[in-house]
């Protein structure tokens, strides 16, 4: 049987012929306080229609799941928000428990997966390799650094006196979150990682999940930002993100307010 990853990879590649005529993805992996969004679709009258995918029998905590993410959504957008459970199997319970909380739900069966690929024109090695499309906003780096955690005040101790200042004014005002772990101070926009300070390293960086086009990459080569491409040691995996020096405070700030808008514009903006 097709796991739930394999699910939601068929839906993402064949957004238009599951959900409609107007219908695009946006973003997947959208890090919310009360969890995580599958994917996010975006419909030409701008509605924003949160998915969460479950394989199988789709139960009523799902609804509630996916009300709670709409709840969390729409604390940052200024549009229409609308949840969706999209299962293989939907039991006539959790469809009127959905009705009830204003919840659209669609059942798409094991069996009708052939039919979508070929419509939709996707090989099976499409839907065995990478959950999250090139072009497409993600938001699954957001990580707890649990154990490994640092009170962010001890963690800017290492810095310089001006990038120390810059992280504490952003800190107190609420415009970044910044989470610190022995090494690093993720800097995290929405539920969204932008990047973060490396002080380990001696480096700024930008995460490759959210640069979309040319004009972003325009914005951190501007800034002095470097494009940097490894591979881990103890596996294929190839690590890709933007780094500068670490007390470049002016460049860091640039980067941060151009990412920051755009996550506003491409997701939270009214169409």
């Amino acid at each position: 049987m097709a796991s739930e990853r394999y699910f939601e990879i068929l839906l993402s590649r064949s957004v238009m012929h599951v959900f409609g005529d107007g219908y695009s993805l946006i973003a997947q992996q959208l890090t919310l306080p009360s969890g995580r969004i599958d994917m996010l679709l975006q419909h030409r009258d701008g509605t924003k229609h949160v998915i969460e995918v479950k394989k199988d029998k789709a139960k009523p905590h799902a609804i509630d799941q996916v009300t709670r993410y709409v709840e969390d959504f729409k604390l940052h957008s200024a549009g229409n928000v609308q949840g969706w459970v999209v299962a293989n199997e939907i039991p006539e319970q959790t469809d009127s428990y959905a009705k009830d909380n204003g919840v659209r739900t669609l059942a798409i069966p094991e069996k009708n997966y052939p039919a979508i690929m070929a419509v939709s024109g996707i090989s099976e090695e499409e839907l065995l390799g990478k959950r999250v499309e090139a072009g497409i906003l993600i938001g699954g780096g957001v990580q707890s650094f649990r154990k490994n955690g640092v009170p962010l005040e001890d963690a800017v101790a290492e810095l310089n006196a001006d990038m120390r200042a810059y992280v504490m004014h952003q800190h107190h005002a609420g415009t970044f979150e910044f989470q610190s772990g022995k090494m690093q101070i993720a800097i995290i926009y929405k539920g969204i990682k932008i990047g973060g300070i490396n002080r380990g390293h001696k480096h700024n960086f930008i995460s490759s999940n959210i640069i979309l086009d040319g004009a972003d990459e325009a914005i951190l080569t501007n800034n002095g930002f470097v494009r940097i491409t490894k591979t881990q040691v103890s596996s294929s995996h190839v690590h890709v993100y933007w780094k500068n020096r670490i007390d470049d405070v002016e460049a860091l700030d640039n980067v941060l307010m151009h990412f920051s808008a755009s996550i506003d514009r491409r997701l939270f903006a009214a169409q």
